[in-house]
């Protein structure tokens, strides 16, 4: 079976002999290269689910309905439900601790076909060259690692970074086939003030007709219509209802984040069941560690959770898979339909959503939860990017000027911090550890160009209680 990879063109670029036999198998005068049969597939069109047999050719679906299609290869499915490969919208290849490889061995079995990352860590370290690295050691997997092109590196203008992505570097990400567009943008501020260096980024992309994601935690009234204004499409950074309601009110995409570190699906569970956010969300994970994967699986295990919370299970199909690929433009994925790429799900119910089967460009990729493609093991390695002044304990001095200060205060399964004081300990002028408070040193260190610049405060949530160093 070829595949368009296999034929050296782009996997949204179909050649004409594709289409053609495409067509023929279709109207079965050729037979396919791999027939579903006596399945039901999820129509995430009409929300309906469907008694169905289903054709692939050349890494693509060709037919689904009743006919009795030939095919090189068949496979029955009796009682089982066929879905179109699920896709996380947004989250952080590097904040799963794993290369594309093993991140494919790892979510591949589970379903997922298609990630779209925005590689800002990387970026912030290497710059263009770490994101070519990553799409280079991406390439010819089982899975399609999609990157945004990072928009705020640094984070804010005054940070410290390796390197720098400014508007021209931002317009040659976007000219990579695998970048699908701007990546969160998380300087608000800049936005609010009309700083040309962010908002000519938001341009870069607009230009392309590409998606500019956004990250507006806590946003509301104007603040946050004047940064849907600028043309950003999408969050994952609601955390209560309210801020659902109104960033999916003005046509934002609500990305319903559920990961390791930042947890929203139970408070924004409500709401997708009765069906308050329409189209307008989809399911993402964010930042989420293997450990996690392993135990608790990827959008398989969300969609697990908003089918017991309610919501229809065609529907909560449909946002992991249509509407995404909608957001980001890959028009050639997200169901399973004729003319759409044949990366399909084949599970045995639409509640607990256990893959048996994954098929990626028309391939059998996985069974059972044990992943049966060749993955090439392809490592990032740019050496040891750590570069630091001379360091010793005065580095962590802190000095105070009275018993009442600033602290951080952690909320615990979200992002955002609160800002608060509290009463500390001082010995000599400086901060001391105290095991009867909540309250910790926090340092940040200059690590890119060894200038020594370390940056000092005090931060609370932790519950640590012992004197000692993370």
């Amino acid at each position: 079976m070829t595949t368009p990879r296999d034929q050296g063109r782009g996997p949204d670029t179909p050649g004409l002999a594709v289409l053609q036999r495409r067509i023929r198998v279709a109207l079965g005068k050729e037979p396919g290269d791999l027939a579903l049969t006596g399945g039901r597939v999820v129509n995430v069109f009409t929300g309906l689910v469907q008694e169905a047999n289903v054709v692939l050719a050349d890494g693509w679906v060709a037919g689904v309905g009743p006919y009795g299609w030939a095919a090189r290869e068949t496979i029955a499915l009796p009682g089982r439900v066929v879905l179109p490969g699920l896709i996380d919208a947004h989250m952080h290849l590097e904040s799963t601790l794993l290369t594309p490889a093993e991140l494919a061995r790892l979510v591949v079995p589970r379903g997922t076909t298609a990630t779209v990352s925005d590689s800002h860590e990387v970026a912030n370290v290497l710059g263009v060259e770490g994101i070519d690295q990553l799409l280079r050691s991406s390439a010819g997997l089982p899975l399609d690692l999609f990157f945004m092109a990072s928009s705020c590196v640094p984070a804010a203008r005054w940070e410290d970074a390796g390197a720098v992505l400014g508007p021209a570097e931002v317009r040659d990400l976007l000219a990579r086939p695998r970048v699908l567009g701007l990546a969160e943008m998380m300087d608000v501020p800049a936005v609010l003030a009309g700083d040309p260096w962010a908002l000519e980024k938001v341009q870069a992309a607009l230009a392309r007709r590409s998606a500019v994601d956004g990250h507006a935690p806590g946003m509301s009234g104007r603040d946050l219509m004047a940064y849907v204004a600028a043309g950003i499409r999408s969050d994952h950074e609601s955390a209560t209802p309210e801020e659902a309601r109104a960033k999916a009110g003005w046509g934002m995409l609500v990305q319903v984040r559920e990961g390791s570190v930042a947890r929203n699906l139970d408070a924004l569970l409500p709401l997708l069941a009765a069906g308050e956010l329409g189209d307008d969300w989809a399911l993402v994970t964010d930042d989420v560690l293997p450990n996690d994967l392993r135990r608790d699986g990827h959008l398989d295990g969300l969609l697990r959770r908003v089918v017991a919370g309610g919501v229809p299970p065609a529907g909560a199909v449909r946002h992991a898979t249509l509407i995404p690929a909608r957001h980001y433009a890959m028009l050639d994925r997200g169901a399973v339909a004729p003319g759409y790429r044949a990366d399909l799900v084949v599970v045995d119910d639409l509640k607990d959503f256990r893959p048996v089967l994954v098929v990626k460009d028309g391939l059998v990729v996985a069974r059972d939860g044990a992943l049966t493609a060749d993955v090439p093991s392809r490592p990032v390695d740019s050496g040891n990017t750590v570069r630091l002044a001379p360091l010793d304990e005065s580095a962590f001095d802190l000095k105070l000027s009275g018993d009442v200060c600033p602290v951080i205060r952690v909320v615990p399964g979200q992002l955002v911090t609160r800002a608060e004081t509290q009463a500390v300990r001082r010995s000599g002028g400086r901060w001391e550890f105290d095991p009867g408070r909540d309250v910790l040193l926090i340092a940040s260190i200059e690590r890119h160009r060894a200038t020594g610049r370390v940056g000092l405060g005090l931060v609370s949530g932790f519950g640590l209680r012992r004197d000692g160093a993370l």
